[in-house]
């Protein structure tokens, strides 16, 4: 049974062509996680990503995962994420000229509980 955890109730994308953040660092893990959501499908937090470019922000281990498992890949906007915590995403990114830069910054100002169940411990 498949269970995505969205407290914000933010619209979910189908991440199915989106990249990673980065590279798998460590294949155990991707490996493990594959074969629970064989089992169980998703669980969890969907990924936080850029909707308009396809580009991840978490799931760098799950987005593989997915995929080996052959199940869908449940994806939040980060800038739905940001609305719905009243940050103006955009003004972070101008003041620090990418997207990727300013994510520890944009991290640091949402609420904790947000950041918790969002994945969103970047830093």
């Amino acid at each position: 049974m498949q269970t995505t955890a969205n407290p914000l109730d933010l619209q979910i994308h189908n991440g199915h062509g989106f990249a990673p953040r980065h590279e798998v660092y460590d294949p155990a893990k991707r490996d493990q996680l594959a074969a629970d959501m064989t089992a169980n499908g998703w669980q969890g937090p969907p990924v936080v990503a850029d909707v308009d470019t396809a580009q991840a922000i978490t799931g760098s281990h799950r987005i593989p995962a997915a995929r080996l498992a052959d199940i869908a890949i449940p994806v939040v906007d980060i800038a739905d994420l940001a609305e719905a915590c009243g940050i103006d995403l955009w003004e972070f990114v101008a003041d620090h000229g990418t997207l990727e830069d300013a994510l520890p910054a944009f991290c640091a100002a949402l609420p904790a509980d947000v950041r918790d169940a969002y994945g969103l411990d970047i830093d």
